[in-house]
């Protein structure tokens, strides 16, 4: 892939390879997008907690928790996907 970067960028990118903590302007770019990454996840981490303040409130019983593994089980062996939002 070729992309046609800004010349700031481009510099931006040439000085944390320089600066040592970067072997190459593709390390550079894999860290700015784990960094955004986490961003997202932490936006949608926020958000569901505010949804979930809002909402009805379930006791965390270990009877729930059975429940909730059992019905995970379920959608794996029929192929239901994880949503990308739960994933590690």
């Amino acid at each position: 892939m070729t992309v046609k970067l800004p010349a700031d960028v481009e510099e931006e990118l040439r000085s944390r390879v320089a600066s040592g903590r970067f072997e190459n302007e593709a390390d550079v770019i894999r860290a700015a997008l784990r960094r955004l990454d986490e961003a997202e996840r932490a936006d949608w981490l926020e958000q569901t907690l505010a949804e979930g303040e809002e909402g009805e409130r379930v006791e965390l019983t270990p009877e729930l928790f059975v429940r909730l593994r059992r019905e995970a089980e379920e959608n794996a062996i029929n192929g239901v996907p994880v949503d990308d939002a739960v994933r590690p």
